[in-house]
């Protein structure tokens, strides 16, 4: 019988990647649970192949983004899981259950964003979705370029 798979796709870090990309990235992943994040303040981090993710509790919304500041690119929450803010331990930016950076210490220093915050300084949202006490995450839908039509 021969078999299915060659014995170099069981070990092979170009098969990895190509899995991570085309299997994993764009699928519902388990997180965790409803319970770990049942308060407000209560976080839970995720590795996931596209890096960190944090599931964040704000006053009952549960949200979850990537884990990463967008100012310095530091890991906003560094534990596994806990209850704080949703905040980044390197400069102190606060981040609000949309995303958005609400306490940015010496703002009024930034010249470049007096006024509305610009939408690369938002963290990037996945998706979340629950089965039970079950926790599911999803990278973002894209819209894809189908010339000129957009799907």
């Amino acid at each position: 019988m021969k078999p299915s798979m060659v014995p170099l796709h069981y070990h092979s870090n170009e098969v990895l990647e190509a899995e991570k990309l085309h299997v994993f990235s764009s699928n519902w992943l388990f997180a965790g649970l409803r319970s770990s994040v049942a308060n407000d303040r209560d976080f839970i981090c995720v590795q996931t192949p596209a890096g960190s993710v944090v599931i964040q509790n704000f006053k009952g919304n549960l949200r979850a983004f990537k884990n990463v500041c967008p100012h310095r690119h530091a890991r906003i929450q560094t534990e596994q899981e806990g209850n704080r803010p949703l905040q980044c331990p390197y400069h102190g930016w606060t981040f609000n259950q949309d995303g958005v950076p609400t306490v940015i210490p010496s703002k009024p220093t930034f010249t470049e964003f007096i006024g509305e915050i610009p939408p690369e300084l938002r963290l990037k949202e996945w998706q979340l979705d629950s089965c039970g006490d079950l926790l599911f995450i999803s990278r973002p839908l894209r819209k894809l370029s189908l010339g000129r039509f957009q799907a």
